[in-house]
């Protein structure tokens, strides 16, 4: 957003410095990096599919440049290293196929033990340590 003029200078040094600190000072620790991986065609064509108001406007160049920006970070080191280790899902296969990739990694993503009750929006049961 910051590349594009929609954040201003002053704005973007600010979030960057609270960012810079948050990761020297580990104010919020990281122990796992999950990246949902998904190419900007398929994200794109989610966003249409849901219809979903504030997301009518958003064109795919936009969605490729995150995903740039995401590949440069978490694939590429381009911002240093990263704070924790990384498991990368490729989401661009349709839903049930995702739900049995997670579900073969699960024990590495969230220890594996189910929650009593799945939440009611979710496609399948959450998870926790």
């Amino acid at each position: 957003m910051h590349d594009d003029g929609h954040i201003t200078n002053g704005d973007y040094k600010s979030m960057d410095q609270i960012f810079s600190w948050a990761f020297q000072k580990k104010a919020v620790p990281v122990d796992l990096i999950v990246y949902l991986r998904a190419s900007p065609m398929v994200c794109y064509g989610r966003v249409r599919t849901r219809n979903r108001a504030g997301e009518d406007h958003i064109p795919l160049a936009y969605l490729q440049q995150l995903h740039d920006k995401h590949e440069a970070w978490l694939l590429h080191g381009k911002f240093g290293p990263l704070p924790a280790p990384m498991i990368v899902f490729n989401c661009d296969p349709p839903l049930p196929q995702l739900i049995a990739q997670y579900r073969s990694r699960q024990t590495e993503v969230m220890c594996g033990v189910p929650l009593d009750e799945p939440h009611p929006n979710a496609g399948v049961a959450e998870f926790r340590c």
